[in-house]
């Protein structure tokens, strides 16, 4: 049975998670296999395609593994300039 004072505890819980922006740093979490796979296919040149439902944070996980290449090597494989 749940008591009262439970109730109202999850009631007061603050969501962890954040949503409608791109996120990184410590509200981005639990993605270690897909910033792997992401990095592996962009040193290796490869294609890989990232789908989901949206507001799954598809955008914050492509950042975050392009933030882990090197400069030098992301501005020569991806034309992007600084």
């Amino acid at each position: 049975m749940i008591t009262q004072n439970a109730l109202c505890e999850v009631r007061n819980m603050k969501n962890p998670f954040q949503y409608g922006d791109v996120v990184g740093g410590d509200a981005f979490c639990n993605r270690r296999k897909e910033v792997g796979d992401l990095l592996r296919a962009m040193e290796n040149g490869e294609k890989l395609f990232v789908y989901s439902e949206r507001r799954f944070g598809k955008t914050s996980l492509v950042r975050f593994a392009l933030d882990k290449l090197p400069k030098k090597q992301y501005e020569k494989d991806f034309g992007v300039r600084s």
